[in-house]
């Protein structure tokens, strides 16, 4: 699938044995120098499908950033940091990565620099020096945008997960084109969300955030292919398993919650 045999040993180490039909169709795309735009239902594997090419991208000998992985929300930018840094553990030397949130610091003289970098979309707009400040204020009045401290020019992936809750934001889609405009020529977008609606599928093409022409191609995965089935069946998280439990008919006592707590 062209992933490197450190990230497989940790791709092992997670305890993953096969690959779900979304990491089937993404991996090799996106480790093949090919844009994914993917709907893929929460259970799917979706994370995996682009921690594990993005850890393979990144050179250890270059002292910059070249992954970008957005987050709509801190907590996910977070859970999604834990998992590169998991499928990390094996490989010499490790992947910096670094997790930028509202408030989180980032050194731009450092000696060391991220290689990969989690972040807000707010947070990594502000460090690119791409944020406009909000109407009337003084920044607004200004006109210029400050200094970036976060260089681009080594970026070969950028992904955006759950690309439907930042894209779909009115008055935040020209920042973000701008910095998909401002990545090297030559790296790869990666859309991931559990729902694409028809409005970012047509923004994402009326934008050229993907890469149509030339020696690019772009795949496309639907909720249907990356669930591995069809109808309702790509709706129901096929990697999560459901149940019930019967609890009885609800009592006047707590004797009925306390069968629920338990």
């Amino acid at each position: 699938m062209g992933l490197s045999e450190a990230v497989l040993r940790g791709v092992a180490a997670l305890g993953f044995e096969r690959p779900t039909p979304v990491q089937l169709a993404a991996i090799p795309a996106l480790c093949g120098s090919r844009d994914v735009v993917a709907e893929a239902p929460a259970g799917s594997g979706k994370t995996l499908a682009f921690a594990a090419p993005a850890l393979s991208a990144v050179d250890p000998a270059v002292n910059a950033p070249q992954v970008l992985i957005l987050a709509p929300t801190g907590k996910l930018a977070e859970q999604l940091a834990g998992v590169v840094e998991r499928l990390a553990a094996f490989a010499s030397p490790r992947p910096r990565v670094v997790c930028l949130t509202a408030g989180a610091r980032y050194d731009a003289r450092a000696r060391y620099q991220p290689q990969v970098v989690v972040a807000t979309p707010n947070r990594l707009l502000d460090l690119c020096g791409l944020l406009r400040p909000a109407a009337g204020t003084a920044g607004a009045r200004g006109g210029n945008n400050p200094r970036p401290l976060l260089e681009l020019g080594s970026v070969k992936l950028c992904v955006m997960d759950e690309a439907d809750e930042f894209l779909d934001r009115p008055g935040f889609t020209e920042q973000l084109k701008a910095l998909v405009h401002g990545l090297p020529m030559a790296s790869n977008m990666a859309f991931f969300s559990a729902t694409l609606t028809r409005a970012t599928r047509d923004l994402i093409d009326a934008e050229r955030l993907v890469r149509t022409s030339g020696d690019y191609s772009v795949v496309r995965i639907d909720a249907a292919t990356a669930a591995g089935g069809g109808g309702a069946v790509g709706r129901l998280r096929p990697a999560l398993h459901h149940f019930s439990v019967g609890l009885g008919d609800a009592c006047e006592d707590a004797e009925w919650e306390v069968r629920g707590e338990a």
